[in-house]
């Protein structure tokens, strides 16, 4: 059943909303919502962080807030307004996700350019575009892109194997080259031993530099 206004209410009562809720809100617009999350925001004293000043873990329903609310008043440039804020590039991916559609999927390329064209300046960052484009494109509802945006996500796709697979990895990576390894999705052919063989020749390496 598709979340309504007095359901997220009733959930934020009861202590049972979940992140999901509100993207699926979100991604129907559902009017009045961005003022009920504002509200609930208020009363339920939401954090920004992942952490409390005592160190408990939460889950930063103000961020979440701000994204829905933001694409519920201005669509996809609500979006794009929104990342002019650090720190919110995995909840608007996140939004994008949930909307799985060409549309979405040109969001990502657009507002993610950067690091589409050169992966390498921020790995993270781009592993975390890499499986948003994965989810939308590769899970069903089936989603259909335009010949552009196939080639974009295509050489987004080759520079990422490339960043794992580069015999300059072999030959000069070390652990954090190894931690940006163990974060890569698993390859298809012919690709599937690349990850791998890169690892195994990393180590190897390193062993024998450190003996």
């Amino acid at each position: 059943m598709p979340p309504t206004l007095t359901s997220l209410r009733r959930r934020s009562s009861n202590n049972t909303l979940e992140v999901e809720h509100i993207l699926e809100a979100a991604s129907l617009r559902i009017e009045g919502l961005p003022e009920l999350l504002d509200e609930l925001s208020v009363r339920e004293v939401w954090s920004e962080t992942n952490h409390l000043a005592d160190g408990t873990s939460v889950i930063p329903f103000a961020r979440w807030a701000r994204v829905a609310s933001a694409y519920c008043r201005d669509g996809i440039d609500g979006l794009r307004s929104v990342l002019q804020m650090p720190g919110h590039e995995s909840f608007v991916l996140a939004l994008l996700e949930e909307l799985h559609s060409a549309e979405a999927v040109e969001a990502v390329l657009d507002f993610f350019s950067n690091y589409i064209g050169s992966p390498g300046d921020g790995p993270i960052l781009a592993l975390k575009i890499a499986s948003s484009l994965n989810i939308i494109l590769c899970f069903k509802p089936e989603v259909e892109i335009t010949p552009a945006a196939s080639d974009r996500v295509r050489a987004f796709a080759n520079a990422l194997i490339d960043l794992a697979s580069d015999q300059h990895q072999r030959a000069v990576g070390n652990e954090s080259s190894l931690a940006l390894l163990e974060k890569l999705p698993p390859f298809t052919n012919p690709w599937s031993n690349t990850i791998l063989t890169t690892r195994k020749a990393i180590r190897k390496r390193l062993k024998k530099t450190q003996g």
